[in-house]
């Protein structure tokens, strides 16, 4: 096989294993390494890559995304527990991968790698739903227990919070596709528009308090964007559907409502919380509040890569928080967590990393990426998203495919003038 066959077939293989990588987020996370494996290797055998590095040189973007993991790596060295600093890292090792392998592709060449990588995760996040629903189906069978179809036994492979947060995404993806006229799409319209009502439902059912909270979100300003494009009845349809749903969910799914309704309570009643409540919402609170504490003692650097999960459990059992310490819980707050990690450059640049393209992308009406950005943001404000495989795989991935794709001379933005939904 020669060069340029060699080189041939690296392209393929790292187109391939992107769109295998966007497929199986939502299914398979042990798959995962595997191919990332296969993307660095594919990435390194394409005769393009020289051209790489010149744009790895030039875009100084990828800075922007890549620090906060250097940051990671400098907190090592004045870390106690070096096992635990060494598997965070490690971890963390797609925060430098992939905005080295997608921000140095050449921006300018016509394909619809993007929309394929869109239309792969939202398929992979479809079959994930139908596995959750057999699998719920299978329970019901013997127990007849209507629950099975809920909550954290609908979402039996995944967080809750995770499943609806990968459905979010699809659902403004899906819009997205429609609003622009996406070639891919809107061939098949109605399946799309069928599709984000199917998400939205699966959402319900998942009860992830901020799924929920997103979902809302998205339906608010779709309705406020079709105002602005003077489609009356499109926007009017669409909000009488949203109370319509709103006004049935609360008359005949009471246990939805209820974890919505309970968490208002406890953050009504912050100050006096029960330490030993196995509410997951008092958890929360507690531990933000641990976590404060912490950061006011460790301001400058942090405590320090390795010492995270020491330090917060060690506050734990101080302050008396007992269902934190058994289940070993970390901050529940990406914010909190890195804060304590990494003092104020850590947080700087943590914020600093959304700040910069949520500002550009908005600015640039790239409403996909912007509600990525914001989806992520908010996701993160009540989980350690970074301290995970799924959540770290699922930004670092997106965010540079979104982020390459949004850079592009000939990206085109949504505004007042576009050309307005057409079903038919």
């Amino acid at each position: 096989m020669g060069i340029k066959a060699v080189n041939r077939f690296a392209q393929k293989v790292f187109y391939g294993a992107s769109l295998l990588l966007a497929f199986t987020i939502p299914l398979a996370k042990h798959a995962i390494p595997t191919i990332l494996c296969f993307l660095c290797v594919s990435w390194f055998f394409d005769d393009s890559l020289p051209q790489k590095w010149k744009n790895i040189k030039k875009n100084k973007s990828i800075l922007v995304f890549i620090s906060l993991y250097l940051l990671y790596l400098i907190g090592l060295f004045y870390s106690d527990n070096m096992r635990y600093g060494i598997d965070d890292v490690f971890l963390k090792v797609p925060m430098l991968l992939m905005p080295l392998l997608y921000l140095s592709l050449e921006k300018e060449k016509e394909s619809k790698f993007f929309q394929h990588i869109l239309i792969a995760f939202i398929s992979g996040s479809f079959i994930g739903t139908l596995i959750s629903y057999t699998h719920s189906a299978v329970l019901f069978t013997s127990s007849h227990d209507i629950f099975d179809f809920y909550y954290a036994t609908l979402a039996w492979f995944m967080h809750p919070s995770y499943f609806a947060m990968h459905l979010n995404f699809c659902i403004i993806a899906l819009l997205w596709m429609l609003v622009t006229k996406n070639t891919i799409i809107i061939k098949y319209r109605w399946v799309a528009v069928f599709l984000i009502f199917y998400f939205s439902v699966f959402i319900v059912f998942l009860n992830s308090k901020l799924g929920l909270l997103f979902l809302g979100l998205i339906y608010l300003y779709s309705i406020y964007f079709f105002i602005r494009q003077k489609k009356y009845i499109l926007s009017a349809s669409l909000l009488m559907g949203v109370v319509i749903s709103v006004v049935f969910i609360v008359h005949n799914f009471a246990g939805i409502t209820n974890r919505i309704v309970s968490a208002g309570e406890t953050v009504k009643n912050f100050k006096n919380l029960d330490k030993a409540s196995g509410d997951g919402t008092v958890e929360r609170i507690m531990i933000w509040k641990v976590s404060a504490k912490i950061i006011s003692d460790n301001l400058i650097a942090g405590v320090g890569t390795g010492d995270v999960k020491d330090v917060l459990l060690e506050n734990y059992q101080k302050y008396g928080i007992k269902g934190a310490y058994e289940k070993k819980l970390n901050a529940h707050n990406q914010f909190l967590q890195t804060f304590i990690a990494l003092g104020l450059p850590g947080i700087f640049l943590l914020v600093f990393m959304f700040a910069y393209p949520f500002y550009f992308s908005w600015k640039r009406r790239n409403l996909l990426y912007a509600f990525f950005l914001l989806l992520m943001v908010i996701n993160l404000l009540v989980e350690s998203m970074f301290e995970t495989q799924a959540g770290v795989i699922f930004y670092t991935f997106f965010n540079a495919i979104l982020f390459s794709e949004f850079s592009k001379k000939n990206f085109r933005p949504i505004d007042n003038n576009t050309e307005s939904l057409n079903l038919t």
